[in-house]
């Protein structure tokens, strides 16, 4: 089975001719990847592979993972915005009727001077 190097990161091979190489790579660009050497216990990571983890996986999480709180933080202020704009227009709407009522009651009775 091919994956696509998500999950497990890729090498660049050097040596021409040849094809996917191993679980975990396909090839990139014209040029065949082979997965990282394994070593006992642990995978033997060089600069590149680091690299290319950071650059290719945890940058995107992370900017992710920062846009989705800048929403929600946007989100939040215009709830609270929303909410005090309704409170005005409740307040607003109370004048409205009484300065209703009031002009009603000048049209309707006059006062004679």
């Amino acid at each position: 089975m091919v994956g696509i190097g998500l999950f497990v990161p890729c090498v660049p091979d050097d040596r021409a001719n040849r094809s996917r190489h191993g679980v975990g790579c396909l090839p990139r660009s014209g040029r065949d990847c082979v997965p990282p050497k394994w070593g006992g216990d642990r995978m033997d990571m060089d600069i590149g592979v680091i690299t290319n983890l950071i650059s290719n996986q945890l940058f995107p999480i992370a900017i992710c993972l920062l846009l989705m709180w800048y929403i929600k933080g946007n989100q939040d202020k215009e709830r609270e915005t929303l909410e005090s704009l309704g409170k005005v227009v409740q307040e607003n709407t109370i004048v409205m009727r009484e300065l209703q009522t009031v002009v009603k009651e000048h049209l309707c009775n006059p006062q004679t001077k």
